[in-house]
């Protein structure tokens, strides 16, 4: 039946078939999915091919490993869009903007046991949805210019790398700021994180407002313009800054 259908068609079933996947058992289906469309017939493989690597997950060393010896990585990673990597040890799982140049959205979690230095993120030239959960991150912040949303989710560092990253200068296009739980390993607290964010990353922002959650890094959120708002009991940034 599908040879008398125009690849148009087919591209949009298709399309429907490989939307990336959230959880890891839905990204093994995801994926097995697109190689049986691509065992169908020629036509289909050449319509499927580039859909299996739309999207690159990773949460083992074997999984890492496998990438890099692909035969076809060379000719294909340029095709993704979508990475994550789920393994401890990050600084590598990082590392592999030479095999997929043109990623937008990235994810790395679970790197407890590895420092993230992450300027390693600057190779992605052309990201612009950056999760990192789950880390313990060096202090040097990376120049990612053309990132438009950042989540921070249960994070260990310094509080000075928030407050030297989260600046125009380093973010030009930063539009959603989302920062969950971020504990100060200097001194073994909650980072306050109205010392964090300037308001001229927040001015930059569409929308804004700022929370503090349980003392501990609270929930900063920079959606947009923020005068005014301040965490509880926090003195906050003069405008300018």
């Amino acid at each position: 039946m599908s040879t008398q259908l125009p690849d148009e068609v087919l591209l949009a079933i298709l399309d429907e078939a490989s939307t990336p996947a959230s959880g890891r058992t839905d990204y093994r289906i995801r994926q097995r999915t697109m190689r049986s469309v691509c065992l169908a017939s020629r036509r289909l493989f050449r319509l499927a091919q580039p859909l299996l690597w739309q999207q690159v997950w990773v949460d083992s060393r074997d999984d890492l490993a496998a990438l890099r010896a692909c035969p076809v990585v060379a000719a294909l990673g340029g095709l993704t869009t979508t990475y994550r990597a789920e393994l401890t040890w990050n600084e590598k799982a990082a590392e592999v903007h030479d095999l997929l140049p043109n990623v937008i959205e990235m994810r790395l979690e679970k790197g407890y046991d590895d420092e993230l230095h992450l300027p390693v993120l600057e190779g992605f030239t052309k990201l612009r949805r950056l999760t990192l959960a789950h880390q313990r991150l060096a202090t040097t912040p990376p120049l990612l210019p053309h990132l438009e949303r950042l989540d921070i989710i249960d994070v260990e560092a310094g509080s000075h790398l928030g407050d030297q990253w989260f600046c125009p200068d380093l973010l030009p296009r930063l539009r959603v700021l989302y920062i969950h739980s971020w504990l100060d390993s200097d001194f073994n607290l909650g980072a306050q994180l109205d010392d964090m964010v300037s308001w001229r990353m927040y001015d930059q922002c569409e929308r804004g407002s700022l929370e503090a959650k349980e003392g501990r890094a609270g929930v900063a959120r920079a959606e947009g313009g923020v005068h005014g708002a301040r965490r509880p009991g926090g003195a906050g940034r003069s405008p300018g800054e």
